[in-house]
This record gives C-alpha cells, structure tokens and sequence, in this order.
C-alpha cells in the first residue's frame, strides 16, 4: 500500500502556467530587439566593406594616369571589381557573401571627364543579404564623398 505525505513539495500548476506566461512575454520582447540588433550588424559590417573600397578606389585614382577612377567596363562584375580592389590594398573574398553582399545586385556607373578621357567620379552601389528592402541600409551607395545607406526602394 502506498503512504502519501502531506508536506510534499513542487509546483502548482497554476505557479507553472505564470513562468510560462513570464517567458513567454519576454521571449515576445527580446526576439524583435535580436532581429533588429542583427540587421544593425550586418549593415554595419556592409559599410565597413564599403569604407575598404572607397579607399582602395581612392588608391588606384591616385596611381592612374590622370587620378581617375576605373571605367563602368572594367567594373561590371564582382570578380572585376575584387581584382581592381585587391590590386589595389583592399582584401575581397571571392565570394561576395562573406562580406554580406548581394553579389548579383552590383551596380557602378562612372561620371566621364569627356575631355580627359578618365572617370572623374564612380557610384557603386550594392545589397545587403537579408535586410528587408524597405529599410534603410538595405543597399549601400559609395561615392567619392562617403558612404550612404540606402533602402531598396529607390
């Protein structure tokens, strides 16, 4: 025959369904802080990249022939542009995700000095991976004057 005790110890359930309740109500507060903290991050790290390109573009401005920048055709790819970049102090991955970037959605356009014959200024423009599109910092424009976060929605 089995003898129960009246001084058994544990949790009521009522007890249990309040720290249900209580994570559950903090898990709803921290996951969309997490979400946004990681977004922050990754477009952080995006910009970063893009302060390593603006100055190596500086870099080969500053060693070619009449300080120009590299024309749209020598640009057009993301191997091109990590080749330009690298030959010129900067440090690419070969693969653009590692830095975060959408290597498909590269865009450089050159401002021509018709005259000189060279780029007398660039815009390159690329995605951040997984930053929604309507959000500042999905894309980032560089120039010679700095670095933009933009929203795809442009």
């Amino acid at each position: 025959m089995m003898t129960i005790k009246k001084n058994q110890k544990g949790f009521t359930l009522i007890e249990l369904m309040i720290v249900v309740a209580i994570i559950g109500i903090l898990a709803a507060v921290a996951i969309p802080n997490f979400l946004e903290y990681r977004n922050k991050s990754k477009i952080a790290a995006c910009v970063e990249t893009g302060g390593m390109i603006r100055a190596s573009l500086a870099a080969y401005a500053a060693d070619s022939q009449g300080n120009g920048y590299p024309r749209e055709g020598t640009m057009d790819t993301y191997d091109n542009i990590r080749d330009i970049i690298n030959n010129n102090g900067g440090s690419l991955d070969g693969n653009p995700l590692k830095h975060g970037i959408v290597g498909t959605t590269i865009q450089y356009t050159e401002t021509p000095d018709a005259q000189a014959q060279i780029a007398e200024d660039y815009e390159l423009i690329y995605e951040v991976i997984g930053i929604p599109i309507d959000r500042v910092g999905q894309q980032i424009l560089l120039n010679s004057y700095g670095i933009f976060r933009t929203s795809g929605l442009l």
